[in-house]
């Protein structure tokens, strides 16, 4: 059973799946799990340019609060042309540890494109507050 494979299994994944590198439908987008240097990779296709080109620019802004948050990465993929969020985790993890890493990678995915979905425009800045006594 490939690392893959077995994190598949791990999550319960509803599907057969086979090989070293596979692609799980999950809330209506692919997630690609592979095996890389003795690590399970996890990685989503945020957008691509003909989607939004200004989308590297306007999400690199949050990148640097979610690192803080999350595990998952922002980065851009030449390979595919696109804003990708991606994760790793050690292929010898036990199922339980496979299992948590892919929800919180979910998770992480869904706030990710919450942002792609909101308008083309940039990042709004803070908004002022007012501290009513």
């Amino acid at each position: 059973m490939t690392s893959a494979e077995r994190l598949a299994k791990a999550i319960e994944y509803p599907e057969e799946t086979s090989g070293s590198e596979i692609t799980l439908l999950v809330d209506g987008g692919d997630v690609r799990v592979r095996e890389e240097g003795g690590r399970i990779v996890l990685e989503r296709v945020l957008c691509r340019p003909e989607d939004d080109s200004g989308a590297l620019a306007r999400f690199a802004g949050f990148a640097a609060g979610r690192l803080l948050k999350e595990e998952a990465t922002l980065a851009w993929d030449p390979r595919s042309n696109a804003l990708i969020l991606w994760q790793d985790v050690a292929a010898n993890a036990p199922d339980g540890v496979l299992k948590r890493v892919f929800e919180v990678f979910c998770t992480s995915c869904d706030w990710w494109l919450a942002r792609v979905g909101e308008s083309g425009s940039a990042p709004k800045e803070f908004p002022s507050m007012m501290i009513m006594p």
